[in-house]
């Protein structure tokens, strides 16, 4: 259960990264 939490908080943080990386 705590590793799908980790699975999901990487992939979220990486969508936001590349959200960044596209307005940049």
């Amino acid at each position: 259960m705590l590793q799908d939490f980790k699975k999901q908080l990487a992939e979220g943080y990486a969508k936001e990264k590349t959200k960044q990386a596209d307005l940049a």
